[in-house]
């Protein structure tokens, strides 16, 4: 069992889930899971937030990538694929459609989002991207176009929710 501890602590520390000093002084006390963005990244188990980030991590990396309708990756995605893979990258698995995804996490007022919050556009709903702050969205747009940032006042949003 100390053993165990003790490799938990070595992993959560080369992670950065805890500092040298808590790592040498106590056992990592809660459980961390891999996350599939590279050989030693993990993040704490319940931490919404670090997630989202994983995720935009993820997805900035397919930065150029085609839209291409009904695609999920890893080399083409449409907008709600997009999402779904970064997050899937990110350890955690949510609906795969636009529509799913608008009525799955947590409500968010659009004048409280943060960077990682899925935000929908047009009436009715047709389009997700991530919310990365300071007025911009990274998202996979339509047809003949490639996933890229754009400013959130052209995607029309309606809706935001978190993961």
């Amino acid at each position: 069992m100390q053993r165990s501890r003790s490799v938990l602590a070595v992993v959560a520390l080369a992670a950065g889930v805890v500092s040298a000093p808590a790592a040498q002084a106590q056992p990592v006390s809660s459980p961390v899971w891999p996350v599939q963005l590279g050989p030693a990244t993990y993040l704490e188990r319940g931490a919404p937030a670090a997630r989202s980030e994983a995720a935009i991590t993820a997805a900035m990396t397919k930065l150029g990538a085609p839209y291409v309708y009904g695609a999920a990756g890893p080399d083409a995605f449409d907008c709600s694929g997009l999402i779904q893979w970064a997050f899937r990258q990110a350890g955690l698995v949510i609906p795969r459609t636009t529509g799913e995804q608008a009525t799955g996490g947590i409500a968010v007022p659009l004048d409280q989002m943060r960077r990682g919050d899925l935000v929908f556009s047009y009436t009715p709903i047709s389009h997700v991207g991530f919310y990365l702050g300071d007025g911009t969205v990274l998202h996979s747009p339509t047809s003949g176009d490639k996933v890229k940032i754009t400013p959130l006042r052209y995607l029309d949003p309606v809706l935001a929710r978190r993961y």
